[in-house]
């Protein structure tokens, strides 16, 4: 139990931290002082995203082997709420099809991280 929370959180932050990592420092390198986002700034972040959510789950599939994709889930889970938060919070700041975007893109990218550490795993079998 205590080693699948563990999975599901080291998962969570290697999502968060260097998504709010890479929003800040592509909204200071590609907005410079812009009222709205831009494109390639929406989209940069959508690429990172993507990257990280993989990564995310592919950590915590790694983390606890023996729980399947049960932690991978969770995490899956956990993202998809977040983003259906941020959804309400950035309302009227981006674009709804960017938000919207990052709800369904991201917790399929975590599910991909941990089919490719599962798969991994069954091959190596």
């Amino acid at each position: 139990m205590a080693r699948s929370i563990i999975a599901i959180l080291l998962g969570l932050v290697s999502i968060i931290i260097p998504a709010g990592l890479i929003t800040a420092l592509s909204a200071k390198i590609l907005l410079q002082g812009a009222t709205e986002p831009t494109g390639i700034y929406l989209a940069v972040n959508i690429i990172f995203r993507v990257i990280f959510s993989v990564i995310g789950g592919y950590i915590t599939s790694a983390f606890e082997k023996h729980a399947g994709l049960r932690n991978v889930k969770i995490l899956a889970a956990i993202i998809f709420f977040i983003g259906i938060i941020n959804l309400f919070i950035s309302l009227g700041m981006v674009s709804i099809w960017y938000s919207l975007l990052n709800i369904v893109l991201a917790p399929m990218c975590v599910f991909t991280g941990g089919h490719i550490n599962n798969n991994r795993l069954n091959i190596s079998n």
